[in-house]
């Protein structure tokens, strides 16, 4: 049997901790049914790659830690695990309110359940006593600056996932407002000009059907 302090030698430290955290994120994001998902592993695929464009914009922005970045970026949807119970027979109301009111994810959660899935995320990270920038990157992500531990990493996360949404949508029940992206870029000192720079970090494996498996080097 391979011992762990062999694994760590032959994986690295980070992919190997980067496998561990997948694995089991992977478990919960499976607990999904027909809700938040559009196809299956929706959940799931859309946590990996906006954990894979997170690491990416850290790396690129220096602004935070690469694989904190890629933590965060992996459960900042969570808060839809505990939610999609409700969400699959309020579907038809959730959709017609996208379309006449082309609104934003969170105001539809909050009409129509009660409350949306960052502020279950963020309850449900506080009950994990997860670290503060953990669980504001939970909180926040769709509104980055109310972050009040490390709004880099909440806007990184909030990029990450703008990205996923807009280039690889399909996957799960989901809308992104972009309103504020210039002031979120500028926090990050970026430009919208740099915006296409972002769109070329999308790793070419977040667009395969599956995301199998940790891959780094695309």
């Amino acid at each position: 049997m391979v011992s762990l302090d062999h694994a760590l030698v032959f994986l690295g430290q980070d992919l190997f901790i980067k496998l561990v955290i997948s694995a089991a994120v992977q478990s919960y994001y499976n607990q999904s049914g027909n809700g938040y998902s559009l196809c299956k592993g929706g959940l799931y695929h859309h946590a990996i790659g906006t954990a894979m464009i997170a690491e990416k914009v850290a790396r690129l922005t220096n602004s935070t830690i690469p694989s904190i970045a890629y933590t965060a970026g992996l459960l900042h949807d969570i808060g839809k695990v505990v939610l999609d119970q409700y969400i699959a027979g309020a579907y038809p109301l959730l959709y017609r309110e996208f379309q006449e009111r082309s609104a934003e994810m969170i105001e539809v959660e909050t009409k129509v359940l009660g409350m949306d899935h960052t502020r279950a995320g963020g309850l449900l990270a506080e009950k994990w006593s997860l670290p503060d920038p953990l669980t504001d990157a939970i909180r926040f992500h769709h509104r980055p600056e109310e972050s009040r531990s490390d709004r880099s990493l909440t806007t990184i996360v909030y990029l990450a996932d703008l990205l996923m949404s807009r280039f690889h949508s399909g996957l799960e029940l989901e809308r992104m407002g972009a309103a504020k992206l210039a002031d979120r870029l500028a926090s990050l000192d970026l430009s919208t000009t740099q915006f296409q720079t972002l769109v070329d970090l999308i790793p070419k494996k977040v667009f395969e059907p599956a995301i199998e498996s940790v891959d780094t080097d695309q």
